[in-house]
């Protein structure tokens, strides 16, 4: 198999590939002599590369290694473990108790005895010239190389090249098996490295022997397009592709409609599943899928952002300005950057795609920016637009579905209508733990934080609950404030600026951004009680998105 291509997608048919290929590989490990042990360490831990976490990837999501398999990137893999990863590489699942034992070092005891035993009987690992398998011995880096260089039916081309170890390695780097591996051969193999290797053996055009005669000996070829790649697809009835997420159920960036619970990539459709597929519109994904024999979408089973989809995210308050198709913004450096749009840019303004380019919209009073280059050309295609205002409940009426505001207005209107669940329009209430809550556990007097479409179609409600106490110890211009040594943010608003000041003490509550909503005085000397709170901000008329409320609730002393 060639280059992965951008927006394909690979699907097995039935009858396209041998089954046989797996009982093809007849291959041994050579007696190489003992490894030194080394214990794996559970501090042996480092941070995956980009090239290996794609590779993770691929594999967890053919189920090749564990899903923790990745967490131990620093730590050694053993033969035992490795004769278990080797047996779901070429998708032999026949994993059962063998009769009799190979090696009188693998009892019943070691739970990885029925793989060692299995890949002996096929003849795919053998142990050493003592008798022994030493199963918990670290695998070296020229060993699994042999193994996965004969697994893949090239024994005859690394024979020719002079045997192990020097021509199973030369004949590695002329399958690309090793392109990213850096390492030590002789060396005991990281998981890391491990992964590396692992993946690269997937892409490898298997050689299978054609023709063997006792006269002409044994034949060989390679079989084009016949990997153990697309070999574990078809075992698993899985299919792969890349594309970008153009649709969800609720907004689509080509006009390709996504049925409730699924997105379309690529132009096509598909169930989300347990992925969070529907949270990547925009972006440029690879991924895995289960295939259907019917007319229904096939369901994701693994979604990932490919690498060269970049993105940068922006705080609305550390935007210049838009101008020219670039976006100028403070870095955390306080330096001015700026970001390039690229023509023709799509806005998605609170996960609703609008058809307006106003410079205003991408320059929210309050929220956050995502611009996602998804073509790796250094110009970003699509922005995603959180903006959020601050709002006082009045009352909320569970009956008729509508929130009340006490103050301000929310596009022209004094109120929140929540309409009902169709096909492009929802609301869900949820609390700070994301536990599904009811409109009735809005209560009067609370504040909420909004995003807010013009049609109102999709709602989310979020109910936060979180305060802090303590005493306001530094205000500057930027309406940067400190409490108890940690930096927020004051939100825009007359009274509440008006209300705090250096040395108040109180109950702060806080909203999104680290951003102080709410203030709660103590008692004041004539025993009252003093309550600041953030009115209501209009939004410009007809900017789109989902309504996204945030309750706040101050406490009380």
């Amino acid at each position: 198999m060639g280059e992965r291509e951008e927006d394909t997608m690979y699907r097995i048919m039935k009858q396209g590939i041998s089954l046989l290929v797996a009982m093809a590989f007849m291959v041994s490990l050579m007696t190489v002599g003992g490894a030194e042990k080394t214990e794996n360490s559970a501090e042996a831990k480092q941070v995956l590369s980009t090239a290996q976490e794609e590779a993770l990837f691929r594999l967890e999501a053919l189920n090749i290694v564990e899903p923790a398999f990745g967490e131990r990137a620093g730590q050694m893999v053993s033969r035992a473990e490795f004769a278990k990863i080797l047996l779901h590489l070429i998708s032999y699942e026949s994993v059962g108790d063998v009769a009799g034992r190979a090696f009188a070092d693998v009892g019943d005891d070691n739970m990885y005895h029925q793989y060692i035993e299995t890949a002996n009987r096929l003849g795919l690992l053998k142990g050493f010239s003592d008798g022994l398998y030493r199963p918990n011995d670290p695998i070296t880096g020229e060993q699994a190389v042999k193994v996965l260089v004969e697994a893949l039916g090239y024994q005859p081309m690394a024979e020719q090249s002079g045997g192990y170890p020097t021509g199973h390695i030369l004949t590695a780097a002329k399958l690309n098996i090793t392109k990213n591996f850096k390492a030590d051969y002789k060396q005991p193999l990281t998981v890391g490295n491990l992964i590396l290797l692992l993946d690269s053996s997937l892409d490898v055009d298997l050689m299978i022997e054609v023709f063997s005669s006792r006269y002409s000996g044994m034949q060989f070829k390679v079989e084009d397009d016949n990997t153990l790649f697309l070999l574990r697809l078809h075992v698993l009835d899985l299919v792969y592709g890349r594309g970008i997420v153009n649709a969800n159920a609720q907004t689509s960036l080509t006009g390709d409609a996504a049925r409730k619970g699924g997105v379309v990539i690529g132009g096509r459709a598909y169930f989300a599943g347990a992925t969070n597929a529907e949270r990547m519109l925009g972006y440029a994904v690879e991924y895995f899928a289960t295939e259907q024999e019917s007319a229904e979408p096939d369901t994701l089973t693994a979604v990932r952002k490919q690498t060269k989809c970049e993105a940068k995210k922006i705080r609305a308050e550390d935007i210049v300005e838009v101008k020219n198709g670039d976006i100028t913004y403070y870095t955390q450096e306080e330096n001015e950057d700026r970001l390039p749009l690229s023509d023709g840019y799509q806005v998605v303004y609170n996960k609703k795609v609008t058809q307006l380019h106003d410079p205003d919209m991408l320059m929210p009073e309050s929220g956050v920016l995502e611009l996602i280059d998804n073509n790796g050309d250094g110009e970003y295609e699509v922005v995603l637009v959180s903006a959020w205002s601050v709002f006082e409940v009045k009352s909320a009426d569970e009956n008729r579905g509508m929130i009340y505001l006490k103050e301000g207005r929310l596009n022209g209107k004094g109120y929140l209508e929540l309409k009902s669940n169709r096909q492009g329009s929802y609301w869900n209430i949820y609390n700070q733990d994301g536990e599904q809550q009811k409109i009735s556990d809005i209560q009067p007097g609370e504040m909420i934080e909004v995003c807010a479409s013009y049609d109102n179609e999709a709602v989310d409600i979020y109910l936060i609950l979180n305060t802090i106490e303590g005493t306001l110890e530094q205000i500057d211009n930027d309406r940067k404030v400190t409490i108890g040594g940690l930096e927020y943010t004051l939100w825009d608003n007359a009274e509440l600026l008006e209300e705090i000041k250096p040395g108040t003490s109180g109950i702060f509550t806080v909203g999104s951004e680290r951003q102080i909503v709410k203030f709660v005085q103590g008692e004041t000397a004539d025993g009252t009680e003093k309550y600041a709170f953030v009115q209501g901000i209009d939004m410009k008329p007809g900017i789109s998105g989902d309504i996204q409320l945030r309750l706040v609730d101050g406490g009380s002393f």
